[in-house]
């Protein structure tokens, strides 16, 4: 058997850097926009950075077929760089202007789809053959271990002033994140060689007759949960403009710190419990378990009065992507390897890369011809219903994995 090179310390650092980019990016997009023009417009902002983010996704997905994926990676965030040094020089002078204020929440979300993307595709190559599921979790903890860092360095140092400086750094560290992908490609490459020279003995592998319903399922699975969190994310920030107002270092530290508390919980659980619980357990818990503790926390929202209660059980609500991020993310991650290689990386593009921020797209256009029909409990409500349809395809997929796994 051929001794493959361990791409696990490369991909964990692609996962930190990419992410400890995309950490500043976010929490200066939704803070300055929040103060600055308002919780009125969010949600045209977030239909419009889900259409450009599938925009991206599709000219990605485009390019990328039949090349390689850690070149392309490397293109990615050297156009970031560049994009993030343009924003640092407007953002001075056009302090309020919606189209540069709108154009970082644009940017933030283009990171994000390619984050996953890049992240999602390449951990996928490495370890499609791996018995463990324990890569998986730990290349997933550098993006958290990203939030603490770069949470508590803003929210320590949270003036506006130096939002300039921040994207400054924030291209910086694009630039290094190309470097590193670019200089461990041909790594990547042998890893992905040897697990699929080792895959007939190692790999389940959906029948080609079912795997367009596997992929169905899926993209299913994805896109509610999507719908669901983004309206959760979309109650929690207009709770907290109302709570801080016009407070904008408040709104930069209160969203940086909680980032970063966050992010500590979900490296603990990824290194200490999220390997070793989908390993004895499989995906089921994770995939499962998610869709039911929202449920319960939409109840508790539905049932808590107004003010200062809604706003903490509300962070509460956004507090469970800790669980997404550390079990439930790289549970779904492993769920890709038991697609064909034929159109793994195809299927992870359109899922992560279209139907995800189309999801977002779509909720935002909700969001803005509902108006004012759903802005109290009205929206709980919605999204609780989208949650029972959700835990459907959790079901499916599932079953469709153990399909896969079957001699």
């Amino acid at each position: 058997m051929r001794q493959a090179a361990n791409p696990t310390p490369l991909l964990f650092g692609f996962s930190f850097l990419a992410s400890a980019s995309y950490v500043l990016t976010r929490a200066l997009a939704v803070s300055l926009f929040l103060a600055r023009i308002g919780p009125g417009a969010l949600p045209g902002a977030l239909a419009v950075s889900a259409f450009a983010a599938i925009g991206v996704s599709l000219t990605t997905r485009a390019l990328m077929r039949g090349h390689s994926t850690a070149r392309y990676a490397t293109v990615s965030w050297l156009l970031l760089a560049v994009a993030s040094g343009v924003l640092a020089f407007s953002i001075g002078p056009h302090h309020h202007s919606i189209w540069v204020l709108g154009g970082l929440y644009v940017l933030a979300e283009v990171r994000s789809a390619l984050g996953t993307i890049y992240v999602v595709s390449l951990s996928s190559e490495a370890f499609s053959g791996s018995g463990s599921k324990h890569p998986f979790a730990v290349v997933s903890s550098g993006a958290p271990i990203a939030g603490v860092v770069m949470g508590l360095l803003l929210g320590l140092e949270a003036s506006i002033a130096q939002a300039g400086t921040i994207l400054i750094v924030i291209a910086a560290l694009d630039t290094l994140t190309a470097a590193l992908v670019w200089r461990g490609r041909q790594r990547l490459a042998k890893a992905k060689a040897t697990r699929e020279g080792d895959r007939p003995r190692a790999e389940p592998v959906v029948p080609r007759s079912s795997f367009r319903a596997y992929r169905f399922d899926l993209a299913g699975l994805v896109a509610l949960k999507i719908v669901v969190l983004t309206l959760i994310a979309f109650q929690w920030k207009v709770a907290a403009a109302k709570h801080y107002g016009t407070d904008e270092t408040a709104l930069v530290a209160y969203f940086a710190f909680f980032y970063a508390f966050s992010d500590i919980l979900i490296v603990l659980i990824q290194w200490l419990v999220s390997g070793r619980l989908l390993d004895r357990f499989g995906l089921r818990v994770a995939l499962f378990g998610f869709p039911v503790l929202a449920a319960l926390v939409g109840l508790a929202l539905f049932l808590s009065p107004t003010g200062f209660a809604t706003f903490a059980v509300l962070t509460v609500a956004n507090g469970l992507n800790v669980l997404r991020r550390s079990i439930h993310d790289p549970a779904l991650t492993a769920a890709y390897t038991a697609l064909h290689p034929g159109v793994r990386r195809e299927t992870i593009v359109m899922v992560k890369g279209v139907i995800k921020p189309f999801a977002e797209a779509a909720t935002g256009v909700a969001l803005v011809l509902s108006g004012a029909i759903l802005m109290s409990g009205g929206l709980t409500i919605a999204w609780l219903a989208v949650v029972a349809i959700w835990f459907a395809f959790a079901v499916r997929t599932i079953r469709g994995y153990r399909a896969a796994a079957r001699p």
